[in-house]
């Protein structure tokens, strides 16, 4: 009043933290050894704690901020594995949202694709040209005439190609055609008609 200020009477507040927006990245992680995933700002003074529950996955870059780089390992002991990539904020005043999340899933690696028993011990394969632009050609040596099939899968695990042949006893010659395909890595299975794998291997269409 007119005769001075009188003594300050005071409220802490706190100020609710703001949930990160849906977090971009690859959800399937075929094939790759590190992903970046990313929420949009939610504004300056906020912290980003980002966690993961894939097994064996770890925070290469970026723990604070709304950008990470990743680490994926290899698996060689399942053919698919799945898990989340979490992340909140925490604003000036220690308030921490709630997390947002999104679930990954890594399909078939060139590992892992090779979960069967070889039926023929003594088959064998081989695949060329690799690179290759259009097609790839597969020699197989067998001691005995049979049916196998031949399966090519893009980096999300889609299977592209499902060709059957026939072999005979000795050295046989079959092409797949995969020109048709976006450039990239495929895996290759060949198998026999009781599903199990007689060879595997990564091809690149460039």
């Amino acid at each position: 009043n007119v005769c001075g200020n009188g003594t300050a009477r005071t409220q802490t507040l706190s100020v609710a933290a703001i949930q990160a927006g849906l977090i971009s990245g690859p959800t399937n992680t075929c094939g790759m050894t590190t992903a970046t995933y990313s929420v949009t700002s939610v504004g300056t003074g906020y912290t980003y704690n980002w966690s993961l529950t894939l097994a064996g996955w770890s925070i290469l870059t970026g723990q604070g901020t709304n950008t990470i780089t990743v680490h994926i390992p290899t698996t060689t002991n399942a053919t698919t594995y799945s898990g989340q990539v979490r992340v909140t904020t925490t604003n000036t005043c220690g308030s921490t949202s709630l997390y947002r999340t999104t679930t990954i899933t890594a399909c078939h690696n060139s590992i892992a694709m090779n979960n069967g028993s070889e039926s023929i011990s003594n088959t064998f394969s081989n695949i060329y040209p690799n690179p290759t632009s259009s097609e790839f050609t597969i020699d197989v040596t067998s001691d005995m005439d049979k049916d196998v099939i031949v399966e090519v899968y893009d980096v999300l695990g889609n299977l592209v190609i499902h060709e059957k042949h026939q072999i005979v006893s000795g050295t046989n010659t079959m092409k797949t055609n995969i020109e048709q395909y976006k450039n990239g890595m495929y895996f290759v299975r060949l198998l026999d008609v009781d599903s199990n794998v007689i060879h595997s291997q990564t091809v690149i269409k460039q």
